[in-house]
């Protein structure tokens, strides 16, 4: 069934609000005023999914996407990997904020202003790539299927991933890898996951070593783990020498990040003399910048290559009162009360327990770096007892994507 709908507001996961009769349609492809033909994939008992196959009245913020894996008019994407490129990056920046005020609103019950949005360059900015392989082609699946679509190059990606991803496509399309994963710091590395143990990894790793990865690394069923060359990468932050193997996460946007780091820190600042709580830290990317001036820092993390490249960090740059634990956050166990706490958990958010365990260390300052708005807000909303709201920005670290990061500042409040 095809209509015609007027998108109004944005909404999560890159649509927008229409309606149909009365019914709530959540209609992809379209920008907020635009009028449109769609076509209406699915009824729910409330709402209705709909995907934009004409642009009948287009929006000024309307642009033609680069990349030839974009569909024309950007009701959908081919590849799975962006979802915005239709739009001027400007008016995804405010569809972004929007989106992020709304859930703030909806489900904190928080009405304020939002600071100023933290951005960088739209294009070429990730050094990570995941890249899928299958039957002599290397990409990105479709979007919500398994199906692969063969490209050359990512414009997401920098330069130099994308020049490594074609060295390793013409080299691992006819092997039984299933997916690479890319590395940019100093240095190139790769991870491969392969599908088993008859292949001869020792000797495509050479191959790709040759041609200008300097570490790989291998995950394939049934073969413990290869490594090949450099194991870890090193990157720069805040003017310490940032290293990560491939087992550990590091943001892909790197130059935002840094920036980002930057905002942390001062938003703690002063920090001379304070102990400070880092909770899902990493490999220190918050925790070891801080550490410079705060008295201690306790970082907790989950994952053991962070631990490992966390501690390997501290020691290389010559921080000692930087402990990095090895836990999970709902079993960590707070022992003393902090003067501060960084938050970056997953898109999960924070645990009942996780915010029980916050608001039992007593921090004055909670800095929280979010992935996703709805659990951001849901959070807050349950520090906000014993804490004020001092601020929220959009951190836009994957432009061209319905992906939305922020940043939110609250401060203990004072007894009365």
């Amino acid at each position: 069934m095809k209509a015609v709908l007027t998108a109004g507001p944005p909404a999560y996961e890159g649509h927008t609000v229409a309606r149909l009769d009365g019914k709530v349609v959540m209609l992809k492809g379209a920008i907020p005023g635009e009028t449109v033909e769609a076509e209406i994939l699915s009824e729910k008992k409330d709402y209705s999914l709909a995907t934009t196959v004409k642009i009948l009245e287009p929006s000024p913020e309307r642009v033609e996407p680069p990349c030839p894996h974009f569909t024309a008019c950007g009701q959908s994407t081919v590849c799975g990997g962006c979802h915005l490129q239709y739009v001027s990056y400007p008016m995804q920046v405010g569809l972004k904020e929007e989106v992020l005020a709304s859930s703030l609103r909806r489900i904190g019950k928080l009405e304020l202003r939002l600071s100023e949005p933290l951005t960088g360059q739209p294009w070429s900015y990730r050094r990570r790539g995941q890249f899928k392989i299958s039957g002599g082609r290397a990409g990105y699946f479709v979007e919500r299927s398994n199906r692969l679509v063969d490209i050359d190059e990512c414009h997401l990606m920098t330069p130099e991933i994308n020049g490594a991803f074609i060295n390793a496509k013409n080299i691992l399309k006819s092997t039984d890898a299933r997916e690479i994963h890319i590395f940019r710091g100093d240095k190139t590395l790769a991870l491969i996951k392969g599908r088993g143990a008859g292949q001869d990894w020792s000797h495509i790793c050479r191959l790709l070593l040759d041609g200008g990865f300097a570490g790989v690394r291998v995950e394939a069923e049934g073969v413990n783990s290869l490594i090949f060359g450099a194991e870890r990468l090193t990157l720069d932050l805040d003017d310490l020498k940032y290293s990560v193997s491939t087992g550990s996460f590091f943001q892909s946007n790197w130059n935002l990040n840094r920036a980002l780091v930057k905002l942390v820190f001062e938003s703690l600042s002063p920090l001379g003399g304070k102990t400070v709580l880092d909770l899902y830290s990493g490999s220190g990317n918050f925790a070891l910048p801080v550490a410079r001036l705060a008295r201690r820092v306790v970082a907790v993390e989950e994952n053991r290559a962070s631990i490992r490249d966390g501690k390997e960090n501290a020691r290389f740059n010559g921080i000692d009162n930087c402990e990095f634990v090895s836990s999970g956050v709902d079993g960590f166990k707070i022992r003393e009360r902090f003067d501060a706490a960084i938050l970056d958990p997953p898109r999960a958010g924070v645990s009942k327990t996780g915010v029980e365990k916050i608001l039992a260390g007593t921090p004055s300052v909670i800095v929280y770096v979010s992935c996703n708005p709805a659990t951001l807000a849901r959070d807050m909303g349950r520090l906000r007892k014993n804490y004020e709201v001092e601020s929220v920005r959009l951190v836009d670290f994957f432009p061209q994507t319905y992906h939305i990061e922020a940043l939110a500042v609250l401060t203990r409040r004072r007894r009365s």
